[in-house]
């Protein structure tokens, strides 16, 4: 099989995790995986072009990048409402610290 394809099937079972891990609410791994995308994508950049390949090759790839899509679809659903609180707790943050500025001085 092709390097550049196995690369982006790498990148699709990497962006699975990702998913798998949002949709548990496991925020832990989540950073260490992006950065394993990040490097996989590297990989794809370096590579030789895909307009190379065979059409069969390039129609592989054009469907595992939909798949990476959706996946990045899913993955925003799960992580926008987690999103939303963690501003919220940091916002709350804020504003306690600027309170305690302004009344105690610390």
């Amino acid at each position: 099989m092709d390097p550049l394809i196995e690369n982006y099937q790498q990148l699709a079972a990497l962006t699975s995790q990702i998913r798998k891990a949002a949709s548990e609410g496991d925020w832990d791994p989540i950073p260490g995986l992006d950065e394993q995308c990040s490097r996989v994508m590297a990989s794809i950049r370096a590579a030789p072009d895909a307009a190379t390949l065979d059409r069969e090759s390039r129609l592989t790839i054009a469907q595992i990048i939909n798949e990476i899509i959706e996946i990045h679809k899913e993955i925003s659903n799960l992580t926008r409402p987690w999103l939303g609180h963690l501003q919220q707790t940091l916002d709350s943050a804020s504003q306690e610290k600027r309170l305690q500025q302004a009344y105690l001085g610390r």
